[in-house]
């Protein structure tokens, strides 16, 4: 009985260790897209390009508004000049992740754009959308997402294996009472 769950045990441990890991962006091929006045009203669409240690960086995003990097572990909106975003009921980017579903994304602590909250943002799948309506911007100003980054396969089946050793300890110790 004991060979077999530790057969059991070594099995999942070789399963979940030996599957890919999908932590972070870098491999993934990402796009951006620009839409006004609503959301399904393509305003500019950008090449797709693949993330790598470097980053993914679209130029000119919004007609030379901002630039955007999609890196590892973060969005990056990076201000080329002054304004203020028209009132739509959509007045902003998306990055679509081609490759895989994307993780958690949220607003980094460090950005003070005025009126930026998580209620302008939202997540369909492998789409992240920014609402930028009514909000201003200038110069050299930055704001940053932070990407979550997804548990490692080895890391859960690690964590899977300690709950079940630790149940078949409990086991034994109440059996031998």
């Amino acid at each position: 009985m004991t060979f077999k769950i530790s057969a059991a045990l070594f099995s999942a441990f070789l399963f979940f260790a030996g599957s890919p890991a999908h932590a972070g962006l870098i491999g993934d091929t990402v796009g951006v897209s620009y839409y006004y006045p609503t959301k399904s009203s393509l305003y500019q669409s950008n090449q797709t390009q693949v993330v790598t240690a470097n980053g993914a960086t679209f130029t000119n995003v919004d007609g030379g508004d901002f630039n955007l990097t999609v890196s590892d572990g973060a969005i990056t909106v990076a201000f080329n000049d002054a304004a203020t975003w028209s009132q739509a009921s959509f007045n902003g980017f998306d990055v679509t992740d081609v490759t895989h579903v994307l993780p958690t994304i949220t607003i980094d602590p460090s950005t003070t754009m005025a009126g930026l909250t998580s209620d302008r943002l939202s997540e369909s799948g492998n789409s992240f959308y920014v609402n930028w309506q009514g909000l201003s911007f200038s110069p050299g100003m930055i704001v940053r997402f932070d990407v979550a980054n997804v548990p490692e396969p080895a890391s859960m089946a690690l964590f899977a294996m300690g709950l079940v050793g630790l149940g078949l300890v409990m086991r034994r110790r109440a059996q031998a009472r």
